[in-house]
């Protein structure tokens, strides 16, 4: 008779203490065929309402899918094309294609991103990867927001119509390997409000604007592992550093055929030049040009002579 209440209490500690003091659950994996009118998950959407804190969950996508994912609060999420996916722009334009906000970590994997206000905004406080994507044609930046980080492989951002290719503000990013900004409305890469970004593997080509604008108390640093890094044919300065930012151009840096100066620095900015770094300037350009009088380099020798290709004197 008195076994009944210890059974009772044994199987009420198994059934909530387990939740009480569990560790993560192992990892989950869900299946989206976009487009397949016979899948149980049709839209990337429908699996995220699945998707729970503290589990590791990939996503496995194919085929189109038309849809902009908003994933708040998420950890260790993977979405993961597989072979490889293609989302489009639901909104007209207005929205971004994938937002994440307050996620502890997000990877988007093998995925053509197409369309929207943005290609992708990475939320203050999130961290956002980006591995073997294209993003193309979004209306304007795409973001990673203050306080947040990511790392960019094998991964390229084109032809946004109406801004920047990619805006890290306040945000830490790396690019490594093979990450290429090409044919934007404006800067290929802007850096502002004290964000950081450290290109060891990239191209920046063809933009309307400058290569890279490093703004704000910024600090843009190429190649600190031997990478190699090349700013051309863009329709503005190779690199515009101001507002007391700050360029390390490493090793491996390749700066030529801008249409603005090939460095330009302003307003209590520094550029350090490595010996193993190339700057050249279109006829009528300055290899590297200290606007005003409050800007300092360092090793400005190493790819410039003056007076005849530079002014910022040492």
């Amino acid at each position: 008779m008195r076994r009944k209440p210890i059974i009772l209490w044994l199987a009420f500690f198994l059934l909530f203490g387990c939740f009480a003091f569990s560790t993560p659950a192992n990892a989950v994996d869900l299946y989206v065929r976009c487009g397949d009118h016979k899948a149980k998950l049709k839209t990337i959407t429908d699996a995220l309402r699945f998707v729970l804190p503290r589990v590791a969950t990939t996503i496995h996508v194919t085929g189109t899918c038309t849809e902009n994912l908003t994933i708040n609060d998420a950890d260790h999420l993977t979405l993961l094309g597989d072979p490889s996916a293609t989302l489009n722009d639901a909104s007209g334009g207005n929205d971004p294609v994938i937002g994440i906000g307050s996620s502890g970590q997000v990877t988007v994997q093998n995925f053509v991103i197409v369309g929207g206000g943005q290609g992708f905004g990475c939320g203050p406080f999130s961290r956002c990867d980006f591995i073997n994507v294209v993003v193309r044609g979004a209306a304007f930046a795409s973001n990673y927001g203050n306080g947040s980080r990511g790392w960019l492989q094998t991964t390229t951002i084109e032809g946004v119509t109406g801004g920047q290719g990619l805006q890290v503000r306040g945000a830490n990013v790396v690019f490594d390997p093979d990450v290429v900004i090409q044919n934007n409305a404006s800067h290929g890469l802007l850096i502002r409000f004290g964000g950081i970004v450290t290109a060891v593997t990239a191209t920046i080509q063809g933009n309307a604007g400058s290569g890279v604008s490093v703004q704000e108390n910024s600090v843009f640093r190429t190649n600190p592992g031997g990478g190699s890094l090349t700013i051309t044919s863009n329709q503005g300065h190779g690199v515009d550093v101001q507002g007391g930012s700050v360029a390390y151009l490493g090793y491996g840096t390749n700066i030529s055929g801008n249409a603005g100066n090939g460095v330009r620095l302003l307003d209590l900015s520094f550029a350090k030049f490595d010996s193993g770094a190339s700057v050249t300037a279109v006829p009528g350009s300055w290899k590297v040009y200290c606007q005003t009088q409050n800007t300092a380099t360092r090793g400005v020798a190493n790819v410039a002579t003056y007076p005849s290709e530079t002014n910022c004197v040492e």
